[in-house]
This record gives structure tokens, sequence and C-alpha cells, in this order.
């Protein structure tokens, strides 16, 4: 019996086809269940507290796309045009992710000392999955800026930078204080956060160049 060459070389594109279709599934798959995650997350915040490690992973996508989103805008609204898409982007996501980690790390040590002894794996948890008012806002600033509202734009993305690096940190802080009340002052857990972060998040600045600095602020100063 006599094979046809064209249904011979047929068959590794199929098994081509069918593992993209498969490939394909399992992104759909996790794009609704990152979808329900967020609905969940909007339904009820608060439970994100007790089930922070559970969310480890769909904290570091929400930071991930915060800070890649925001890159984008940043470019979107870069009045030097001879710096790349890519250059712009990734800076400023680099700057963005470095900075939640700070506040991320400064978390977990004040509450191991002065609260409950959470996994750093459960801090994350939280703290991205806390970052999805900020996300949703980051992609409405992307649209103002499309539609050439570019001061309004850049300003917003300033205030939830800010809100999300330095703001956000503190009210997860009072919620696990309250939650895990201790015999300490809470005032010396913010105190003892502020000078943690102020420190690690100074060394940070003076180790990145100036540059990598100024393509985040450069807009919004000028």
């Amino acid at each position: 019996m006599r094979i046809n060459p064209s249904e011979n070389e047929s068959v590794p594109s199929r098994l081509q086809n069918v593992q993209t279709n498969e490939s394909m599934m399992q992104i759909k798959g996790k794009v609704i269940k990152y979808w329900h995650f967020v609905l969940g997350y909007m339904k009820n915040p608060v439970d994100v507290f007790q089930q922070g490690k559970n969310e480890f992973g769909n904290g570091m996508i929400t930071a991930i796309l915060f800070a890649v989103i925001a890159g984008v805008c940043q470019f979107a609204i870069q009045t030097n045009k001879d710096v790349s898409f890519l250059t712009v982007v990734s800076e400023t996501a680099l700057f963005l992710i470095i900075g939640v980690a700070i506040a991320s790390t400064s978390l977990f040590v004040i509450n191991k000392l002065f609260s409950a002894e959470l996994s750093f794996k459960k801090m994350v948890g939280i703290y991205g999955t806390h970052m999805i008012a900020s996300l949703i806002l980051v992609c409405v600033t992307y649209i103002l800026i499309l539609v050439n509202f570019i001061a309004f734009g850049s300003a917003l993305l300033v205030v939830l930078t800010s809100y999300t690096i330095f703001l956000l940190p503190l009210y997860i802080l009072t919620r696990l204080l309250s939650e895990h009340a201790t015999n300490i002052d809470p005032l010396y857990s913010y105190v003892s956060y502020i000078v943690m972060f102020s420190i690690l998040y100074s060394i940070y600045l003076h180790i990145v160049t100036d540059r990598g600095v100024t393509i985040f602020f450069s807009n919004f100063l000028s």
C-alpha cells in the first residue's frame, strides 16, 4: 500500500496544531481563573488576609502587570521619542517592581518583629492582591493618555505609584496589627517600618542610575 507523501507530511503539522490548541486552552483557563480571582477580591477584599499565601502567584501577576502597564503609560507620555519602547517599559517596570519588593520586605520584617509571624509568600500575596485597584486604575490611566488627557494621565500615574509603594503598605500594616494585637504600641511599628523602608529605598535610589529614575519622573516634573 502506497502512502501519500502529503498525508505523511501532515502528521507533524497536526500534532503541532493539537499542541497549540492545548496551550491556548491552558492560557484561556489561567486567564479565566485570574479573572475570578479579581472578581472575588472586589467582592470581599479582606479575605486576602486569611488566604494570602494561596494568592502568592496571583499577587505576583498583579504586581508585574501593574508595573508593565505603568511602563507602557510612561512610554506613551515620553517626550524623548529617541528612547525605545522596550527601554522605557523595562526600566519603569523594574523600578516599580523593586519598590514593591522593598515594601514587601519591610512589611515582612516589621510584622515579624511586632505582630504575627506571617511567611514572606503570604505577605507578598496580601500586598500583590491589594494592588488590583492600582492595576485597574493604571489601565484607566492608559486610556486617558490615549485620548490625549496626557497631563491628567501623567499626574494620575505618579499618584498611583506613590499610593501603591508608599501608602498601601501602611494600610496593610494597620490591618495586620489590628488582627494580631500585641502589647507594643502600634506607633513603634509604623515608625520602624517607615525608617526601614526609607533606608532601603534611599540605598536603592542611590544605586540606580540617574537616567533610570529620570525616565519615570521626567515628564511629570517637567
